[in-house]
């Protein structure tokens, strides 16, 4: 699916359309800081920035709440591995601060849908939708595929993520990515990632754990997918 990027308007219409000539100025000024943000965060673009993602901007940008769904599992994983993961996915996507994220457990969702987690390519059934609007009063949903897992060294961890807008179930942000440690480039960043967000409670690098925690890992895995969306492409971490 192809998602359109928002058309911007320049200048020269808005002085047609007889735009106040201050509130031009004003915007001229926001457009003026956003293309900087941009330039610096391009400059240090981290070397696993997602190079497959799909992003609908302004749409993105109109939500206000999202439903954080439980992680999919592939074949042969446990549940129990799971959890982790989700908290990983879930303490990310809050970070961005571009949302109030809420979430349901499996349990609770299988008791409203019969089962534990929906993917990406599973239909949301309409007591979920329902859920999600009336209770929880979310604007989206996000799911998140397990699409690859390898918690062993050299880890590796396939997402596949989808923000689904309620009111018309329209994909509006997509990413798939593999983050394999294997590779010299993901280990770096990896490592990175590990030395920026250390807390003060393990202030000295252990060998850098995070290539032998899964737990880490995904919190590396899911920092550089949600990279992807509008408003976190624009504030440079790196």
């Amino acid at each position: 699916m192809k998602l359109r990027r928002p058309q911007g308007f320049s200048l020269k219409t808005l002085l047609q359309s007889g735009f106040p000539a201050v509130a031009i100025l004003l915007l001229a000024g926001c457009q003026s800081s956003r293309m900087e943000h941009r330039e610096v965060f391009q400059k240090h673009l981290p070397a696993t920035f997602p190079s497959n993602y799909q992003v609908d901007d302004a749409k993105v940008l109109e939500l206000r709440r999202v439903l954080i769904l439980p992680v999919t599992n592939t074949p042969g994983i446990k549940l129990t591995a799971l959890e982790p993961i989700d908290q990983a996915f879930r303490a990310r996507l809050t970070d961005t601060r571009l949302f109030e994220v809420v979430q349901i457990d499996r349990d609770s969702l299988s008791r409203l849908s019969g089962n534990t987690t929906f993917g990406s390519a599973d239909p949301i059934p309409e007591s979920l939708l329902l859920y999600a609007t009336e209770t929880l009063e979310a604007d989206a949903i996000l799911t998140i595929d397990l699409t690859s897992y390898h918690p062993y060294r050299p880890i590796r961890m396939g997402a596949r993520c989808r923000l689904i807008d309620i009111k018309n179930l329209e994909v509006v942000w997509a990413v798939d990515e593999t983050f394999d440690s294997a590779r010299a480039d993901v280990a770096s960043e990896a490592m990175r990632y590990e030395a920026r967000t250390r807390t003060a409670a393990f202030p000295v690098s252990t060998g850098s754990s995070i290539l032998r925690s899964p737990r880490r890992f995904a919190e590396f895995a899911a920092e550089m997918c949600f990279l992807s969306l509008p408003e976190n492409r624009l504030s440079p971490k790196f």
